[in-house]
């Protein structure tokens, strides 16, 4: 029996070895606002999930993919690029501020049931825990469809003071097999309008 739990344990181990964790990135996906302004976050905040760096930003204006920088503000292999509607939300929450708001308080928005959203081009393999911003400031009522890969869940309500998985974010995961990653947004329900305020990998 021993010799088995040895055999199991080092087979287990050679799995866990094979996959290997994805990349690290925070990307604000409102820039730049239709008022001209880009409000990217410091690298001092880090988010939901308290992963500080470099905040790549994503211009809606260019067509086509933009390369990633890591946190550490080394220019990667990976892009993004957008893939739906381009259309920027300013909605300024009251109760956010700073870095908090140069996230939350603008965002890609999609049309009911138009999925507004941005691919990952040349990741690493791996598996990925994605944090996916979701939240519409000063609208409590309105619900955001997160999608990530081939799953979904559902974001909105009130500012608390804090992030909320649930309500300003959620996170999901995603195996990345071919270096590409779908994110996208789409209303939680019926005639409202998915937000997508950023993404951590």
């Amino acid at each position: 029996m021993v010799t088995s739990h040895r055999v199991i344990g080092s087979l287990a181990g050679v799995l866990l070895a094979s996959v290997s964790l994805g990349q690290s990135f925070n990307v604000d996906l409102a820039g730049p606002r239709p008022d001209g302004v880009f409000a990217v976050p410091s690298p001092f905040f880090g988010g939901a999930i308290n992963q500080t760096g470099h905040w790549n930003e994503l211009n809606t204006s260019i067509d086509g993919p933009q390369g990633l920088f890591e946190l550490e503000g080394i220019a990667s292999t990976a892009s993004i690029f957008l893939m739906g509607p381009d259309y920027v939300s300013v909605l300024d929450d009251p109760g956010t501020t700073g870095d908090t708001a140069a996230l939350l308080d603008d965002s890609l928005s999609g049309f009911g049931d138009v999925v507004s959203g941005v691919m990952f081009r040349g990741l690493r393999p791996g598996y990925y825990v994605v944090t996916a911003y979701g939240f519409a400031g000063g609208m409590p009522n309105e619900l955001t469809g997160i999608i990530v890969g081939n799953q979904y869940a559902v974001t909105g309500g009130a500012w608390s003071g804090d992030f909320e998985r649930g309500v300003t974010h959620e996170h999901l995961r995603a195996l990345v097999v071919d270096g590409s990653l779908f994110v996208g947004a789409v209303g939680g329900v019926w005639g409202q309008s998915g937000h997508l305020n950023g993404i951590q990998l």
